[in-house]
């Protein structure tokens, strides 16, 4: 998944990013690297699906 695509679905989720770093227990500057390489790990990804998965 590109940082794109996963940004755009916590978008559709109206998650701020710094709401994703908080409770993923990361620094923003840790998300701010995925941007500059477009990339998103696995843990990000999974807590996305996560997130997803708690929707009503």
């Amino acid at each position: 998944m590109t940082f794109i695509e996963w940004d755009n679905a916590l978008a559709d989720l109206a998650i701020e990013l710094d709401e994703a770093a908080e409770a993923m227990g990361i620094d923003m500057s840790e998300i701010e690297k995925w941007k500059e390489k477009n990339e998103v790990p696995q843990k990000a990804i999974d807590w996305l699906n996560k997130s997803n998965d708690d929707q009503p």
